[in-house]
């Protein structure tokens, strides 16, 4: 669920709203900057949920949001294992 709750914020509608104004890479890193400080509890994993943020962006642009959902459900599905190990 927060794979999807979050895709549809942050990929649909904030990078819809920011490609009206800016071009796409503009709008992916800008949207990507959102989902980082989105996740403030996580200080030291910000800088790489910036990255990650991009990542779904672009995957958002080229793949699709349901691509991107998938894709964040199996990044989160991925910390829990590595977390639980």
């Amino acid at each position: 669920l927060p794979a999807m709750m979050e895709e549809a914020f942050f990929r649909q509608l904030a990078l819809g709203v920011f490609r009206r104004s800016m071009n796409l890479h503009a709008a992916v890193w800008l949207a990507a900057g959102l989902f980082a400080l989105a996740h403030l509890a996580n200080p030291l994993g910000m800088p790489y949920l910036f990255v990650a943020g991009a990542a779904f962006g672009y995957t958002r642009a080229y793949g699709g949001l349901s691509l991107a959902v998938l894709m964040h459900f199996l990044h989160n599905l991925a910390v829990v294992y590595y977390e639980a190990g």
